[in-house]
């Protein structure tokens, strides 16, 4: 593969047994809030970040859930550490820089515009996998 390889962490973040979504700004897809790690910055440290920016909303880390990786349509192999968490504070913005709108969802009744990678991490996350390695292959919900 001649592509790039990223790497990035993502928070699935339960409160009342619901999951938090946001919508994002450049396509309208809804996902667990995550994105890139920045330069000296540790995984868990990032899910926490971007949860922040993405929805308004502080988390703490509850455990480790695994590393999905993906190879992408942009010719890049993404690695992403996802964590399960809860909120610490914070108050829900629908709207952000990222997104144009986030909320609280059961897990059985996602929207369906949530991408299948973050369908399946999510469930990891809620059946209580811990250490998992993932390979997620275009196509294979």
């Amino acid at each position: 593969m001649s592509g790039r390889i990223t790497f990035g962490a993502l928070a699935v973040v339960i409160h009342d047994g619901a999951v938090l979504l946001v919508r994002r700004r450049d396509f309208p897809v809804w996902v667990a809030p995550g994105g890139g790690l920045e330069f000296g910055e540790s995984p868990d440290q990032a899910a926490a970040r971007e949860a922040l920016e993405e929805s308004g909303i502080e988390i703490v880390i509850d455990r480790f859930v695994g590393v999905y990786s993906r190879q992408s349509a942009q010719e890049s192999l993404d690695h992403q550490y996802v964590y399960l968490a809860h909120p610490s504070g914070g108050e829900l913005r629908r709207s952000t820089d990222e997104t144009t709108d986030a909320g609280f969802f059961a897990p059985g009744a996602l929207p369906r515009e949530t991408l299948w990678w973050h369908r399946m991490r999510i469930a990891d996350a809620v059946a209580g996998w811990t250490g998992r390695t993932v390979f997620q292959m275009s196509g294979n919900p």
